[in-house]
């Protein structure tokens, strides 16, 4: 891949709340705090990893 190409992925885990009415996925999304965890590449252990990042909180 090319130093110049933009990529992406979405990361998805079971859904929660009211988007289980629309799908069983849904989005990951984290909050800033766990950006540098997630992105750790020393950081494989499955438990480490759920320890170190969160999910953004939901607005009421």
């Amino acid at each position: 891949m090319d130093d110049d190409t933009a990529c992406c992925a979405i990361i998805t885990e079971p859904a929660r709340g009211i988007a289980r009415e629309t799908h069983d996925r849904m989005p990951l999304v984290l909050d800033n705090d766990s950006l540098e965890a997630w992105l750790a590449p020393d950081l494989v252990e499955r438990g480490a990893i759920r320890a170190a990042v969160h999910h953004l909180a939901a607005e009421a």
